[in-house]
């Protein structure tokens, strides 16, 4: 069976079951029976919180309406301005000096995850093998295997498509002689000294050392077995 309650003063039927008054009426009973109410002392100037300062006739600057004490425009006046303003303004990046979005960025989506600014950085010990892998020389190296083969996949006979160069002589090995050659360099603290150097090791660039391969049979060799 379905329960009714109804208030105590108006008879009204109400939703909830513990509630012994409407909304009205509640305020009604507070104002008859509430302290806060019918204290002589909290109206007017007798309140704590009056501001004789507030008296003011301050008038917005563009539309004349009543404003605030300290401002100078309404809401919407205001907002206008700004975004005036917003357009009338460029911000470019501190780096590179392209252009960006957003007024709070001082670098670009690029220059801010470069350098000291990247959550990898280690005081600037990026690997020896990493600078050479990503030099023009090396880029040059890869260019002309891929011409002298033909872009074919010297195992499956593929034309074109996702192709890679491998090393006959591995990349490590090969770092590992020629550290060993420079040994009176120290790869983090010499490391500028040592990519020159590399720059002229006949062994990093002897197209001899290369063969194009698609991306399946460069999987399937010793060096990437087993890898994603």
């Amino acid at each position: 069976m379905k329960k009714f309650n109804y208030c105590i003063d108006c008879k009204k039927e109400l939703n909830r079951l513990d509630a012994k008054r409407c909304k009205k009426c509640y305020i009604l009973w507070l104002k008859n029976n509430s302290k806060f109410f019918n204290h002589p002392d909290r109206f007017g100037s007798k309140n704590p919180n009056f501001n004789k300062d507030n008296t003011h006739n301050n008038k917005c600057i563009v539309c004349k309406k009543k404003i605030s004490k300290n401002a100078i425009r309404c809401q919407s006046c205001a907002g206008k301005e700004r975004f005036k303003n917003n357009i009338k303004k460029k911000y470019f990046c501190k780096d590179c000096g392209t252009e960006t979005k957003n007024r709070y960025s001082k670098y670009c989506r690029f220059c801010c995850h470069d350098g000291n600014r990247n959550g990898n950085w280690k005081n600037g010990l990026s690997t020896l093998s990493l600078r050479i892998r990503t030099s023009e020389k090396n880029k040059k190296w890869l260019n002309n295997i891929l011409k002298r083969d033909n872009y074919t996949c010297k195992k499956c006979n593929q034309r074109g498509g996702d192709l890679e160069v491998h090393h006959i002589k591995s990349f490590t090995r090969l770092i590992n002689e020629f550290l060993k050659e420079y040994n009176q360099f120290s790869p983090y603290k010499d490391k500028e000294k040592l990519v020159r150097l590399a720059m002229n090791y006949n062994k990093f660039w002897n197209l001899d050392n290369g063969i194009t391969l698609c991306c399946k049979c460069h999987k399937n060799t010793f060096n990437l077995k087993g890898k994603p």
